[in-house]
């Protein structure tokens, strides 16, 4: 799968603060991006299992999505926490965690084979930095979106968020996983990311490898916006192993945890209910829920009067090139509460209060807002156009909603009303106000509601049978082939108007207002003889109604 163009979007996300243990390591900046000194420092767990004898490097991250000069480093204590020092660099960094031996809450204490990473957006005085193989595959999309252009602290930011949807367990550089094979635990979201991490190890004891080689191969799998086993240029390998499977980061992790906590290994006194939301997140996961890259809002930007309703939906462009209604799953919020309110599902209603605000919409790490203002005026009526139309069977017609407001102003309010027919056997009309004639002819009315002050609208609309539109086709499919020409039979011609009113050699065939003295109907229900059309099925009873019904409405040439 290609990688959807970066939108560089940038959201906030709250930075999570851990108290510094000290600090120290080999400082160091050549890159001239910082002076290097007392300052910054970064510190956390650093979690496979039990993880010790490790090493803790800081990097600058370059505009190209590479590691850059080494910032500082800290050994791992034997509780598996590293404290380190940034000195005066305040910009995104890279943490690296290389060379130490963990405990495998499958397979026991093993060594470190593969480096597992986090990356943080800004360098301050304790920011906390747990390492963990979530934050290892979070590093690896952000530096992706980097080298694809991205600016470097949005796609820090981006990336940590995007993966903390994903799994539904975080925020990642602020929990420490609980190690599930340890003992009792409390289900929580440090329990959720333990279940995580006992699933990859369950998931790779089963396929062979080592877990934090299956971690490197879930990281390199993002690299291309999706988890699907392909990295972009082709299959994902696990190292020692054979290919990723799509489903990895999906329904197998989902089965893997059930099959740890189902296993002696679980000693945390957690059952899978316990983990019944994560799982079932993993089990309904699909490539675009995690890459949301931007959002757009209808209807756009709006001036309405106080008390009005606005129905108001979003769309999602994901990175695999889909495109998503997703109104109820967006944050809706207003920038100025005081004028309206709004839902959940996006559904608006504007105060008494005039004035203007942002209606704002965020989902992942996209975001979108338009523009609203409450008019200092009422809405007093709606009037609807074309006013009283006539629509021959089929005819399509575009109504206008037209407001008039306490003060004499006007507005198009066609978006923004609840449209109905009074008979949809007549005309049926769409949520923007198109309708369409049917095949029963009539009045109908059509109303206009705006929901929220309920003032309405309507019209009368007219649905005939139209001799060109309705009636000359069906003679061109079934008549004409023995009913025209310079010798037709019975003399009769149905090719047009003037001759289908002329008759045949038993005069008139179509008497206006009376279809059932019309011989052509006769002959069509088969109450004469020879019936029409000549040793054929007769026509379906719609048909003939059609023809029915134009007789009686005068049989005109319309």
């Amino acid at each position: 799968m290609k990688r959807a163009p970066q939108m560089g979007l940038v959201l906030g996300v709250m930075v999570w603060l851990l108290a510094a243990c000290g600090g120290g390591g080999d400082n160091k900046g050549s890159d001239g991006s910082d002076a290097v000194g007392p300052g910054s420092t970064a510190g956390g767990v650093a979690f496979k299992g039990m993880f010790s004898a490790g090493m803790v490097r800081a990097f600058v991250i370059t505009a190209a999505g590479a590691k850059g000069a080494q910032l500082g480093s800290s050994s791992v204590n034997s509780n598996g926490s590293y404290s380190l020092n940034l000195g005066a660099h305040t910009g995104p960094a890279l943490l690296e965690l290389t060379g130490g031996t963990y405990r495998d809450e499958v397979a026991g204490t093993t060594a470190q084979t593969q480096p597992l990473r986090a990356v943080i957006a800004a360098s301050t005085v304790g920011v906390a930095a747990n390492i963990t193989p979530l934050t290892t595959i979070a590093a690896e999309l952000a530096l992706a979106d980097i080298a694809g252009g991205a600016p470097v602290a949005g796609a820090i930011q981006s990336a940590n968020l995007r993966i903390t949807n994903w799994f539904g367990a975080g925020p990642i550089l602020a929990t420490v996983p609980a190690d599930l094979s340890l003992g009792p635990a409390t289900a929580g979201l440090a329990a959720d990311q333990g279940a995580l991490c006992a699933g990859l190890a369950q998931m790779a004891a089963g396929l062979g490898v080592a877990t934090d080689s299956l971690v490197e191969a879930l990281a390199r799998d993002v690299r291309d916006g999706d988890f699907d086993g392909d990295d972009g240029t082709g299959p994902v390998m696990i190292a020692g192993g054979g290919a990723l499977s799509a489903n990895a980061a999906r329904s197998e992790l989902a089965t893997a945890i059930g099959a740890f906590l189902a296993s002696t290994a679980n000693l945390s006194t957690l059952t899978a209910g316990d983990f019944s939301s994560l799982t079932a997140r993993l089990n309904a996961n699909v490539p675009h829920t995690l890459f949301c890259m931007s959002l757009s809002i209808q209807p756009g930007a709006l001036t309405i009067a106080q008390q009005m309703r606005v129905q108001y939906r979003a769309s999602g462009n994901f990175s695999d090139g889909s495109n998503q209604d997703v109104t109820t799953q967006v944050a809706w919020s207003l920038s100025n509460p005081a004028v309206a309110n709004i839902s959940t599902s996006g559904v608006l209603d504007a105060s008494s209060t005039a004035g203007t605000t942002d209606v704002e919409a965020a989902l992942d790490v996209a975001t979108a807002a338009v523009s609203l203002t409450v008019g200092n005026y009422t809405l007093v009526s709606i009037a609807l156009t074309p006013a009283a139309p006539s629509l021959h069977l089929g005819q399509n017609q575009q109504f206008t909603a037209t407001a008039t407001h306490s003060d004499a102003s006007q507005a198009n309010i066609t978006a923004l009303v609840n449209w109905q027919s009074s008979n949809t056997s007549r005309l049926t009309i769409t949520a923007t106000g198109f309708a369409t004639a049917q095949a029963q002819s009539g009045t109908v009315t059509v109303t206009a509601t705006e929901p929220g002050t309920t003032v309405a609208g309507n019209t009368t609309v007219t649905v005939f049978v139209s001799y060109a539109a309705n009636i000359q086709p069906i003679f061109n499919q079934h008549c004409t082939n023995c009913h025209s020409g310079p010798f037709p039979d019975f003399n009769l011609r149905l090719d047009s108007y003037a001759n289908t009113m002329a008759g045949g050699q038993s005069g008139a065939v179509v008497v206006a207002g009376s279809p059932d003295n019309s011989i052509l109907i006769q002959r069509m229900e088969g109450t004469i003889t020879p019936s029409m059309p000549y040793q054929q099925a007769q026509l379906p009873q719609a048909t003939i109604n059609r023809i029915r019904d134009w007789i009686s409405q005068g049989a005109n040439n319309n």
